[in-house]
């Protein structure tokens, strides 16, 4: 996978290393997360799919550090994370750090058996490097958001509306709960936000998306780019916080990763602002240096 450096991006292989265990060892694997411990131990957490086909969160551990298939050290199994009546599986997983706590959260992937809203999950966890699944929970799971009430959302399911893909952030008094929404790969794929003072919530959903087809320019074949969404947010030494996402060039679902810095109101939401440049958005691409957008 891309492998995080001071000031670049570097491809250092695959991420993960046989043998897989049963759990894993379907090639429809969704989302890694990755959360470093110290000393080379970095622990990972994604979705794989069952015999049944459901998508289920499960772990696995590289005390190597990062590189071409490092992270070979399996949880025992997937996680039983405690929600009820729970069919259509658990995918997206997130790590966030808080006080000197760890949380993950996670959608459950309600639309998969025909809900018309999907739902995001927190739960504190603890890690173990001496328990077979690496994960404890703490208490249990609470439901932090709905895709209820956004009028710029769809799914599929027919009427419904669909969030996923949760990242968290702290700053200053808020914690903002940034989130993709519609058709992965469609025009209707975007990325939204809400924020609460409190982790658990409840959280107020921003009425308008953060990102959508209609805000993002184009590719660099020239290709109006389709669906930005599923961000993750980093920040950097001078305090700046960037959200790196993917989007589509024209609508074939041939999706790269693209970087827009993100800004703040004077009422504290966060906003992104296509920088001004004519090639459009940053777009970190295998290979070829950055393009030299200005901000």
């Amino acid at each position: 996978g891309l492998i995080g450096r001071k000031d670049s991006f570097t491809y250092d292989g695959v991420m993960l290393g046989n043998p897989k265990p049963d759990w894993a060892s379907n090639s429809n694997r969704w989302a890694p997360e990755n959360i470093p411990l110290g000393n080379g131990k970095n622990l990972a957490i994604f979705s794989s799919p069952q015999l049944n086909g459901v998508h289920r969160l499960g772990a696995v551990m590289s005390v190597e550090g990062v590189g071409d298939r490092k992270w070979t050290t399996y949880s025992a199994s997937t996680f039983a994370l405690g929600i009820p009546n729970n069919d259509g599986g658990d995918i997206d997983a997130h790590f966030f750090k808080d006080n000197g706590k760890i949380y993950i959260l996670w959608k459950t992937d309600d639309n998969v058996v025909g809900m018309p809203y999907t739902r995001l999950w927190i739960n504190e966890v603890s890690i173990s490097l001496e328990d077979a699944d690496f994960l404890q929970l703490i208490g249990e799971p609470v439901m932090i958001l709905d895709s209820t009430a956004l009028w710029w959302i769809d799914s599929w399911v027919n009427g419904g509306s669909l969030i996923e893909g949760p990242q968290l952030i702290k700053k200053d008094a808020y914690y903002y709960l940034f989130f993709a929404a519609g058709k992965y790969c469609q025009p209707s794929y975007a990325q939204g936000v809400a924020r609460s003072m409190n982790i658990f919530g409840p959280y107020s959903k921003l009425g308008v998306p953060l990102l959508s087809t209609g805000t993002v320019g184009v590719g660099s074949n020239g290709d109006k780019l389709i669906g930005p969404g599923h961000a993750s947010f980093v920040q950097d030494q001078a305090g700046t916080w960037f959200s790196i996402f993917h989007a589509s060039e024209g609508l074939n679902c041939n999706r790269h990763p693209y970087v827009e810095k993100l800004l703040w109101t004077d009422d504290n939401w966060p906003v992104i602002v296509t920088p001004t440049c004519s090639d459009g958005v940053v777009k970190f691409k295998q290979g070829s240096k950055n393009r030299s957008c200005k901000w």
